[in-house]
C-alpha cells in the first residue's frame, strides 16, 4: 500500500528516470551498432534511431525531472505563505498587508489550518516537511506544520 502512495506522489521522478535510463540505453545500443561497421552508409540507421532517440529521451527525462523540483519549490513557497497569512492574522495586522502579498482573507487562517490545507496537497520530500515542528513567527503555538 505505501509503494502506490510513493508511486502516486513521485510519478514524474519515476518517469523522469525511466526516460533517462532508456535513453542511455538507447544511445549505447546505437554506439555498438554504430562500432560494428565501418561503412557509413550502415551507420547512419544507427546514428537516428539510436543516437537520436536517446537525446530525445535524456532531454525529457532532464524535463520532467526539472519540473518536479519546481513543483516541490511551488509547494513549499505554498506552506511558507500560509504561514505568513497565520502570523499576520495571529497580530492583527491590516488586511492591506495580506493583499500586498497575493493572500486572500478566504485562506485559512485557523491555529491547525495551514497545516490542513497542507496536508491536503500530495506530499513530497521537502526540506520545509521534513524539518519537523517549527512554530509560525511571532506565534506561541507550539503546533507543527507536519502534525
Amino acid at each position: 500500500m505505501e509503494l502506490m502512495s510513493v508511486l502516486r506522489s513521485q510519478w514524474d521522478r519515476i518517469a523522469a528516470s525511466v526516460a533517462i535510463g532508456a535513453g542511455l540505453l538507447c544511445l549505447i545500443f546505437g554506439y555498438l551498432g554504430i562500432s560494428g561497421t565501418a561503412h557509413v552508409a550502415k551507420q547512419l540507421p544507427y546514428i537516428i534511431s539510436g543516437g537520436l532517440m536517446g537525446v530525445f529521451l535524456l532531454g525529457l527525462g532532464a524535463m520532467l525531472w526539472l519540473s518536479a523540483d519546481m513543483l516541490d519549490e511551488w509547494r513549499e513557497l505554498r506552506g511558507m505563505r500560509l504561514l505568513l497569512a497565520e502570523d499576520v492574522a495571529l497580530r492583527g495586522e491590516d488586511a492591506s498587508l495580506l493583499a500586498s502579498a497575493g493572500i486572500r482573507r478566504s485562506m485559512p487562517l485557523g491555529d491547525d489550518e495551514p497545516a490542513a490545507a497542507l496536508a491536503g496537497t500530495p506530499r513530497r520530500r521537502t526540506s520545509f516537511a521534513s524539518e519537523g515542528s517549527r512554530a509560525p513567527v511571532g506565534s506561541t503555538s507550539a503546533k507543527s506544520v507536519g502534525q
